[in-house]
């Protein structure tokens, strides 16, 4: 029996790996550019980066067991991270070549595999436990291999790492200021939710007093004289 939603995932990866650029090129900002496809960027040893695709098309047509899906997290997770890294790799290249002026973005193909990969994790993760704790753990671990190929410096040629290198003192700067509104406006808030509770809620002693006893303390009544 074939895993079936695993099969589909797989077969979708691979064919936006074959039909969508990875990378998208341009010599400068004014020029659109064209966009580079994974057969181009695959070449020597980095044809290895097949490997986790194949697998995990291999295991589509396995009967679905526990540690299988444990192979598919690692393969799904493995393929992330090779996605990334060769869109690194192809931007440092192309840097080389073009100089400075040479802008490389991640295309349509990078961001569709890179979501069927996390979609393959997160149905492997909620096969394999049901605790939501558990299953936080093991989505969010996803994220470390990728954050440790940002910190390595290997995507520093893509033009979404030097707009944010660029952009650094902007970000902080508007970070700061959200944070101040944040503070201000929740003490605006506390301030208001305690005064309409105030408003709302009374202690159980107080009575309201009817028209006539306010009246009656108002206006004392008239002294009649008696002839």
């Amino acid at each position: 029996m074939e895993n079936r939603v695993l099969l589909t995932l797989t077969v979708l990866l691979l064919a936006a790996g074959g039909l969508l650029p990875l990378v998208n090129f341009a010599p400068n900002r004014l020029v659109s550019g064209r966009g580079i496809g994974l057969a181009e960027l695959l070449g020597g040893a980095r044809l290895l980066l097949l490997l986790p695709a194949l697998g995990l098309l291999a295991l589509g047509f396995m009967a679905p067991t526990r540690p299988r899906y444990v192979v598919v997290l690692l393969l799904a997770e493995g393929l992330l991270c090779g996605l990334l890294w060769l869109a690194g790799e192809g931007a440092r290249e192309l840097a080389a070549q073009g100089g400075r002026l040479v802008r490389t973005s991640f295309g349509s193909g990078f961001w569709l595999m890179a979501a069927l990969c996390l979609l393959t994790a997160a149905e492997a993760v909620g096969r394999l436990t049901a605790n939501p704790c558990l299953r936080a753990l093991a989505n969010g671990q996803l994220w470390l291999p990728l954050a440790l190929l940002l910190a390595s410096g290997r995507l520093d040629e893509l033009s979404l790492k030097s707009m944010l290198i660029v952009r650094r003192c902007f970000i902080r700067r508007l970070l700061s200021t959200l944070r101040c509104y944040s503070v201000r406006w929740g003490r605006r808030c506390l301030l208001v939710s305690r005064s309409v509770c105030c408003a709302i809620v009374r202690p159980d002693g107080a009575r309201r007093s009817s028209p006539r006893s306010t009246l009656s303390r108002r206006c004392p009544p008239s002294r009649c004289s008696v002839f």
